[in-house]
């Protein structure tokens, strides 16, 4: 059966004080750390200081 998807597979490498840190988060949450990691980017790309006004994050295409 396996998860369902949300979207393309990316891969991450963070320090591991950062990585305890979404931990905690995540099992204060009662979240997985991926959720936390989704829900910290939708936040930052939803600040209309993260981006120039006339960027339209949908419309990009991933970087391979």
């Amino acid at each position: 059966m396996g998860r369902p998807p949300i979207g393309p597979v990316i891969e991450v490498r963070f320090p591991s004080h950062l990585v305890t840190a979404l931990d905690v988060i995540a099992e204060r949450d009662g979240i997985s750390r991926a959720a936390v990691i989704r829900a910290a980017c939708e936040r930052y790309a939803d600040q209309s200081v993260a981006l120039p006004a006339n960027t339209n994050v949908r419309s990009h295409r991933a970087i391979t």
